[in-house]
């Protein structure tokens, strides 16, 4: 399936109402070891550079930051900083927050970091969205609640999206198999439970993108496929009655909502016209802007630049951020010299979801908090890992029936099929021919290091399995994708933290191994955007 991801676009969430971004920032750096601060979309400071750590993007007046006991920190548009002994948040809508507190329980808090309520049996959590919560039991169901903790809609889907016109996005998991459908805010299903697409988007202007195959286009609440092609390869949610599209020819163009082109494919970038200008990258690989008959109304020489959503726009020129005006000139009114503007979770995630924010996040994978992650999957005594850890006389044809109800895979794969005979390492990308997903953002790949040759050569026309093999080792690699790209020092840190603090570890971070008390280890490594954990068996030789 083809995922849509567009590095460096932006589209707006409501009529396009610049005031709609009141109340928004975006993490900046004053210098390259400097502290860190927050920026508004009008050129201001609003947070000053007095952060030693990076904080959240700013949403309405509102952003949070980790401090060095690993709780959480609230700081707004003020400088006021509110520490707390919270373990993890997401970012406030609709004056609501969810965090996670230090008992490991979710709650909701106001503006005013009140306590609402505490939500009790629900193991995760989105934002609030048009006054509804989507919430995740303990069982792995999704539904959705109010503010006053009643189900609206009962825990039944495998996975759901926040609600964006009245309507949310549902998957349900039917015999191995996977189905979308649209619901209203009464549960009611305006576009039934169907195999018919690979991939839904929450609705913007009464469309939502679909995929199917290799065709491509937008379905309204009619259920009617009303824009397609089959030479389109990625398409934006509709903003004023208009929408970027890539063709075959892999260039952007600009179509109205009956899906004629008003621009033709051939723009480098996707186009989106905010405050009558769209971002332009030339054939010097620099940034620029355009009106919406593609004429330059400045210069094609910005390193990089974001769209113009308050008075004008921040571009990268000479290794600074300044603000620009429509004509390219500076009028930066702060004097401080930003070298790092962190605007890349905030055009994607406005992207993703055609809001500001990622309306679809959980605590989950926000990779603030890790507890789901390490309970299910790494977790030494129960954990997905721990099913093989836990027993030293572990027969590798186990494994493939661990990985079919484990991993929901959509049909039984068999280890003598996939493999040779003479290979000692198995994953389980090679079962299942993809990465298996945990959550949007990650993706996980199992592999096993074996003693001994997985198939017997002793018949090679049946390829039996060998049952000396055992498991010598276990790497789990979790590669980061999206928003999380780049960011596997950071979670390798939380990682290290709540491994270490589970198994009352005192050791240097630097060692990366942990003893368990059968005399196995546990160890991790990461790079620019992958976190290894490695399980060794050194009784097995």
């Amino acid at each position: 399936m083809k995922k849509l991801l567009i590095i460096f676009i932006v589209t707006i969430y409501s009529c396009g109402n610049t005031s709609y971004f009141d109340g928004v920032g975006i993490p900046a750096r004053e210098e390259k070891r400097g502290d860190y601060g927050i920026v508004n979309l009008n050129g201001d400071i609003v947070v000053d550079f007095e952060l030693d750590e990076k904080p959240s993007i700013m949403v309405e007046n509102w952003s949070y930051f980790e401090n060095t006991k690993g709780n959480i920190n609230f700081v707004n548009n003020k400088s006021k900083i509110i520490e707390t002994t919270h373990e993890s948040s997401l970012l406030f809508n609709e004056g609501h927050v969810v965090v996670r507190l230090s008992s490991g329980q979710l709650a909701i808090l106001d503006n005013n970091l009140n306590l609402v309520q505490t939500l009790v049996g629900v193991k995760e959590a989105g934002p609030l969205s048009e006054g509804l919560l989507k919430v995740k039991n303990r069982d792995g169901f999704w539904g959705f609640i109010n503010l006053e903790k009643q189900e609206v809609i009962r825990s039944k889907y495998s996975n759901v999206n926040s609600f964006r016109e009245g309507l949310a996005i549902v998957m349900q998991k039917v015999e191995g198999e996977l189905l979308h459908g649209v619901i209203d805010k009464q549960g009611n299903e305006v576009i039934p439970m169907t195999s018919k697409y690979d991939y839904l988007t929450s609705f913007s202007e009464g469309l939502c993108v679909f995929e199917k195959d290799d065709r491509i286009g937008y379905l309204n609440t009619d259920r009617k496929e009303v824009i397609s092609s089959d030479d389109w390869r990625e398409v934006l949610p509709f903003f004023n009655g208009r929408a970027s599209v890539k063709g075959s020819d892999r260039e952007y163009g600009l179509i109205d909502d009956e899906g004629e082109y008003i621009i033709k494919t051939r723009e480098i970038i996707p186009i989106r016209l905010y405050n009558d200008v769209s971002i332009n990258r030339g054939s010097n690989r620099k940034f620029g802007f355009m009106d919406i008959d593609r004429k330059l109304v400045t210069r094609t020489e910005f390193e990089e630049a974001m769209p113009f959503l308050g008075k004008g726009a921040y571009v990268k020129d000479g290794g600074e951020w300044m603000y620009v005006d429509k004509d390219g000139e500076d009028i930066t009114e702060h004097k401080s010299s930003i070298r790092y503007l962190y605007y890349e979770d905030f055009t994607r995630s406005i992207y993703k979801n055609n809001t500001a924010f990622d309306l679809d996040k959980t605590l989950q994978s926000t990779f603030v908090d890790l507890n789901s992650f390490y309970d299910d999957i790494i977790d030494p005594k129960n954990g997905f890992l721990a099913q093989f850890s836990n027993n030293k006389d572990f027969d590798i044809d186990i494994l493939d029936n661990f990985l079919d109800s484990n991993l929901d895979l959509p049909e039984q794969s068999s280890v003598l099929l996939d493999v040779s005979k003479n290979t000692r390492r198995i994953d389980t990308y090679t079962l299942h021919g993809e990465y298996i997903d945990f959550d949007d953002d990650m993706k996980f790949i199992l592999r096993f290091n074996l003693n001994n040759s997985l198939v017997s050569k002793e018949d090679t026309n049946v390829r039996a399995i060998n049952t000396e093999a055992k498991i010598k080792s276990i790497r789990l690699s979790l590669r980061l994708q999206n928003d999380a790209y780049g960011r596997g020092n950071e979670l390798r840190k939380k990682l290290y933290s709540m491994i270490s603090k589970k198994l009352n570890y005192d050791g240097n971070e630097n060692s990366s191994e942990f003893y368990i008390k059968d005399g196995r280890t546990i160890s991790l490594s990461s790079d620019y955007s992958n976190i290894y954990i490695n399980y060794d068996y050194p009784e097995i030789q």
